[in-house]
């Protein structure tokens, strides 16, 4: 199959990763220049109807690099957050009536988005009756009415700064990969890099972590082709993995575009994918990390 990027531009004068991915494959905006047998690998351009975009796709001929199934999968944190374990990440409840009352502490957020600007408000519950109470204000938001909300144990992280509201600004990282192979990392948290004395790298024990979850994954038999895995360093030192995303609608978090689209010479790395089209398409607005 011929690899594609269908590309929606982000609508604002950073060009880079555009720049990069043209120089790397084929890029495409329009779905319509999709041609038979490619395999579409998506930036900023499978939403809002993804199984829209795959049947669509099919009828052409083609596939999207990731599937309807391996989409949900990703977008829902009941379904992988057991396969990874507690250890690696935190625990998470759905119903109301399985929250613990013994003093853990939560982060509430809807399936695909977070209120991370509204830190104290609308995502931390330092209780169970406060993470009922934050679930509510939530679900008065016209961005969540349609989403799930989730309740996530709060583990505390390796603070560097905190932004308003009480954010805290930690040591954690995005990872981008394919069929479990790291692509690139960039620090999460880059939009605050100025505000950091020194803006940290990822280590060993992040990617250790990476690893970790994609054996995990793989072992369950449900590892997504195009994946972002976010991993944070817990105050202890030890790393867990805070986030899956699908790699076709997460922002670069600090990922340098020319590593995530390699030049040709390092094509290499990509023996699947070896000339992909990439289907990129121009959000509202600057992409910022999904969460």
């Amino acid at each position: 199959m011929r690899p594609v990027i269908l590309f929606r531009p982000p609508d604002h004068p950073d060009s880079s990763e555009e720049e990069a991915a043209a120089a790397c494959f084929p890029l495409v905006r329009d779905r319509a220049a999709v041609a038979p047998g490619d395999l579409v690998i998506g930036r900023y351009s499978v939403l809002p109807f993804y199984g829209a975009l795959v049947a669509e796709l099919a009828r052409r001929g083609a596939v999207l690099v990731n599937s309807v199934e391996e989409h949900a999968f990703i977008g829902d944190v009941m379904a992988w957050a057991p396969l990874l374990g507690a250890e690696l990440t935190p625990r998470t409840w759905e119903r109301v009536e399985e929250l613990p009352d013994d003093g853990t502490a939560f982060v509430v957020k809807g399936q695909t988005n977070s209120r991370k600007d509204r830190w104290n408000s609308h995502m931390f519950a330092p209780t169970r009756g406060e993470a009922i109470a934050v679930a509510a204000r939530l679900r008065e938001d016209a961005l969540f009415r349609a989403q799930r909300i989730y309740f996530r144990a709060y583990e505390p992280l390796r603070r560097l700064a905190t932004a308003e509201n009480g954010l805290p600004i930690a040591d954690e990282h995005r990872f981008f990969l394919l069929d479990g192979r790291v692509l690139s990392a960039g620090y999460y948290w880059s939009n605050h890099a100025n505000e950091l004395p020194v803006v940290p790298a990822p280590r060993d024990v992040h990617a250790r972590a990476v690893e970790a979850a994609v054996a995990r994954l793989r072992a369950a038999g449900v590892l997504p082709r195009f994946l972002v895995v976010d991993v944070a360093t817990r105050e202890d030192g030890s790393a867990m993995v805070v986030e899956l995303n699908d790699a076709q609608m997460s922002g670069l978090a600090g990922n340098a575009p020319g590593v995530l689209y390699p030049e040709p010479a390092g094509r290499a790395r990509l023996p699947v994918l070896a000339v992909p089209v990439i289907l990129f398409t121009r959000p509202a607005s600057r992409p910022t990390p999904s969460r």
